[in-house]
């Protein structure tokens, strides 16, 4: 059974705060119980009997007004204010559609199966605020079963440690980066990375792994069951040090029949939000439908390729560039 929740909000987080506080400083912050706004990646209430804010960005604390001055005052850590306990994100759906990252910094875990190899993991993910970033390190673990009949993996799922660091308010870039091999093309809400290309070609090596020249023209389409990459049910497979990634829809993040529009399901390497593929079109919420457009010689160069062979063209799938890059970094 899957279950609708508005996962890694950070909301219920600020209200537990606020209400602590109140009780500990009802000098300071009265009337007690006021709305809670959001306010530029804030959750805020304000005081107005002392002019005081309390905010929450992420898992910090921070106060501003009245007594406390006009410059923005570093409360501390709400793990250091109030007890938080990790957040079960086993089998999920995301349903929040707040854009910025902050309104997602808690810690979570998933226990999940392996399923061909009937093996059991836990999933770890820590979600937090520093310097305006925020910080996901994640063990690389799904929040949902992997490995189905589907599938036929490489090599066995390892926990693998990554570290993204994203902007709460990214800008655009004044250039595109296209999409290349050494730059990872998004990280989603359960901690698990999207990479988009296949290191495979055809004419390299077995056309499986190996091809990390971005000016090879043809490149094996890991989503294509014809190429053999093997990937589940959740269009996800492992890389050779045993890295669960997406190479497209995350099935399981989100309602794949939606009837609202679509929550955010990630962030992508330009550091902007990922919601999924449902959209209000004037009051009828369908799926977005995908589109492209041929380029010249298209049809030439395909007469050299085997019919059999399912790949995309290099030099098309440059053409999806993103402005800036999340920094990664991994080991295992």
């Amino acid at each position: 059974m899957r279950w609708l929740a508005a996962i890694a909000d950070t909301l219920d987080n600020a209200q537990a705060v606020f209400d602590f506080a109140e009780a500990a400083y009802p000098e300071l912050l009265s009337p007690a119980a006021p709305e809670i706004q959001e306010l530029q990646s804030f959750y805020v209430r304000l005081y107005t009997d002392t002019g005081i804010y309390l905010g929450v960005q992420g898992d910090n604390v921070y106060a501003i007004g009245g007594s406390v001055g006009t410059e923005l005052v570093f409360v501390g850590k709400i793990s250091s204010l109030i007890t938080v306990s990790d957040t079960d994100i086993t089998d999920l759906l995301l349903t929040n559609q707040r854009e910025e990252c902050s309104y997602y910094a808690e810690n979570r875990f998933s226990n999940v199966s392996d399923i061909k190899r009937d093996v059991q993991f836990t999933g770890t993910l820590s979600f937090t605020v520093e310097d305006s970033k925020c910080i996901v390190v994640s063990s690389s673990i799904p929040n949902h079963n992997f490995n189905d009949s589907t599938a036929a993996f490489a090599t066995n799922v390892r926990e693998v440690s990554a570290e993204f660091r994203i902007p709460i308010e990214p800008t655009f870039a004044s250039s595109a980066t296209a999409l290349s091999l050494a730059t990872d093309n998004a990280v989603f809400l359960n901690g698990v990375k999207l990479d988009l290309m296949a290191a495979g070609c055809f004419g390299v090596g077995d056309g499986n792994i190996g091809c990390f020249d971005i000016d090879q023209p043809w490149r094996f389409d890991p989503m294509s069951p014809q190429t053999g990459f093997g990937t589940d049910a959740n269009n996800a497979h492992t890389q050779p040090d045993g890295t669960y990634h997406y190479h497209g829809n995350p099935k399981a993040l989100f309602d794949q029949n939606a009837i609202s529009e679509s929550p955010v399901i990630g962030f992508a390497a330009d550091r902007f939000p990922i919601f999924d593929s449902y959209i209000d079109d004037n009051g009828e919420i369908r799926a977005v439908t995908s589109s492209f457009n041929y380029s010249v010689g298209l049809a030439q160069m395909a007469r050299q390729i085997p019919a059999e062979a399912m790949m995309v063209p290099t030099w098309m799938t440059m053409n999806m560039s993103l402005p800036a890059a999340i920094s990664m970094s991994a080991t295992v």
